[in-house]
């Protein structure tokens, strides 16, 4: 670097590089006369401000931030950056606050996970994509507004955001929608919704929803699925804990694995004619359900289907072939009865699997 001392340059060396910045004194001095811009600011719940200067490299990295300062409590991100990286603030949980400047054009996988007092994002109109994981956990979370640059969504970006209630897609937005001020995040090329919240209406346009779309809704209290959906992902209402009551409609024919474990509100739930499969811990844990119908054209029930439910003060089980039973499907049901087509009682006693509860079973009355 070179200084002036009178009329005098002086450049500074150490070896055969020059320096960026000195010491005069107590007073930092630089090349032209300005410090080099910031590349963020972290508020560390001390007080303590830690900045970091713009260094050639336009992503903030996990080595940066959460690796170092993850007791931060507030963030400014400044223009030289463009991307915030894989993990960055993950498990930062006293962070409050954060500016996202409008120069970032990604958020990367886990960036914000488990940020549980993080209590809104702005995600700014650059952003293109955003990872998986993105902001899982984000708990604190009561509304998001998807902007209309955002084309990319990762797997599970918004999973445990429990007070989630308000989700809006800019209108302008050519990937993603949320038709009818639906409050949701629908893939609008394939009417896959991929994301709801405590307040979601899904519209009858709807024909599938993603994995997980739900997950963790803790404030969802009912839903309707419309007829026109035939497609629901695993784990869709798992961990939904005031969820009392779904109404299924008749395009669904697979309740997936998980579909609506742990939901212990659930009392009011009908299956549809069309099912033919019931999954893997389906309902697993939902201990307010105090009876259940299974169709006749149910052909297999899966691993822990109904584990868990101990409410239950009967079972019904319309189909006269014995559909396939995954262990311990009935298991830690108050013992109730199964009931079975007359004619088919024997033949139940005997199928593999529902020997196991070969003297709860007994005719339909």
């Amino acid at each position: 670097m070179s200084i002036k001392l009178g009329n005098s340059n002086i450049t500074l060396k150490v070896g055969s590089s020059a320096v960026t910045a000195a010491y005069l004194g107590s007073t930092q001095v630089y090349p032209q006369g300005e410090p080099p811009a910031l590349k963020y600011k972290l508020t560390l719940n001390n007080g303590t401000v830690v900045t970091g200067e713009c260094d050639g490299t336009s992503a903030l990295t996990y080595n940066e931030v959460s690796i170092k300062y993850n007791n931060l409590v507030s963030a400014e991100i400044y223009d030289c950056v463009k991307s915030i990286g894989y993990a960055c603030f993950s498990g930062c949980r006293n962070l409050t606050d954060i500016t996202i400047p409008n120069s970032i054009i990604s958020i990367g996988d886990n960036a914000f996970i488990n940020c549980f007092g993080l209590p809104s994002i702005t995600i700014p109109t650059s952003v293109t994509s955003i990872g998986s994981n993105s902001f899982r956990g984000c708990s604190g979370f009561t509304d998001i507004a998807i902007p209309s640059s955002l084309v990319s969504i990762g797997s599970n970006a918004f999973y445990g955001c429990s007070g989630l209630s308000g989700i809006t897609v800019d209108s302008n937005n050519t990937v993603y929608d949320s038709r009818n001020n639906c409050n949701a995040i629908i893939e609008t090329s394939t009417n896959k919704l991929i994301r709801g919240c405590n307040s979601t209406v899904i519209p009858s346009s709807v024909t599938s929803i993603g994995e997980r779309a739900f997950n963790r809704c803790s404030g969802l209290i009912d839903i309707i699925i419309p007829n026109s959906v035939s497609s629901i992902g695993s784990g869709v209402f798992e961990n939904c804990t005031n969820l009392s009551s779904c109404t299924l409609g008749s395009g669904v024919t697979i309740i997936s694995n998980s579909c609506f474990s742990n939901c212990p509100s659930l009392a009011d739930i009908a299956i549809p004619s069309g099912v033919t499969s019931i999954g893997e811990d389906s309902f697993g844990g939902c201990t307010n359900l105090t009876d259940i119908t299974i169709p006749s054209g149910v052909t297999s029930i899966g691993y822990s289907a109904f584990y868990g439910c101990s409410g239950l003060t009967g079972i019904t089980v319309n189909a006269t072939t014995p559909p396939s039973l995954g262990e311990e499907a009935f298991s830690n049901t108050n013992d109730c009865p199964i009931y079975v087509p007359c004619e088919s009682v024997e033949a139940y006693k005997a199928a593999s699997g529902w020997s196991t509860y070969a003297d709860r079973i007994q005719a339909i009355p």
